[in-house]
């Protein structure tokens, strides 16, 4: 068992998604997600009881392995849209927050989500977080295009002297030996809602893997 603190003293809408979160999880039996024991108050601080997965998150994992191989990436996967399915069908919400950080793993081999806060956004939003998260794993960096973007494409790509992006606000351009232009945050938000995640590139990864990642 592992025991999380939370201070109080939060903005009202903090408190107000740690207790969604807490009855959400209290209401959850799924071996997708992560298991709760309770919960209690004292002092000014909740004292969250919880699972303890001793394989850690995967963001940590990623770190040390640099990326995460396809068949495993395929089990990660299966885990995760089963803990998603459970919590749309049995309690009517939407993760709204998946990436690696939230996804744990123990030494059973077990794959289970954790934080979320039980929020009512429409299931666009774990579509794009899951592939994002996918690809990600993939290829061992964040891809949306910020500063890694150009290790990213460089990384797979024979770039010519300019490439321009079709669909990126701005169509900036990625300049070879250069990094690219920064995103504003309202472009970055644009994108996300509007554009699809990006795309693996077909000579390194097997085209199963390639048409489940396009699909969300």
């Amino acid at each position: 068992m592992v025991m999380a603190l939370i201070h109080l003293e939060i903005k009202p809408a903090v408190r107000n998604q740690i207790i969604r979160e807490l009855k959400v999880l209290h209401e959850c039996n799924s071996p997708y997600i992560v298991g709760f024991y309770g919960a209690f108050y004292s002092d000014g601080e909740i004292s969250i009881c919880m699972e303890y997965m001793d394989g850690g998150s995967l963001d940590l994992i990623l770190k040390k392995a640099g990326r995460i191989p396809e068949p495993i990436l395929g089990k990660i996967s299966i885990a995760v849209l089963k803990g998603l399915i459970y919590l749309r069908e049995k309690h009517q919400i939407m993760h709204r927050d998946v990436k690696p950080s939230n996804i744990l793993v123990n030494s059973r081999g077990e794959i289970k989500m954790c934080d979320f806060g039980g929020t009512h956004y429409s299931v666009q939003s774990d579509i794009w977080s899951m592939g994002l998260s996918l690809v990600e794993m993939a290829i061992g960096k964040l891809s949306v295009w910020i500063e890694v973007m150009f290790d990213f494409v460089t990384c797979f790509f024979s770039l010519p002297k300019c490439q321009t992006f079709r669909g990126c606000p701005g169509n900036f351009e990625v300049i070879t030996g250069e990094g690219p232009l920064p995103m504003a945050i309202f472009e970055l938000l644009e994108y996300i809602v509007n554009e699809p995640p990006p795309s693996l590139p077909a000579k390194y990864f097997s085209e199963e893997f390639q048409d489940f990642v396009n699909s969300w």
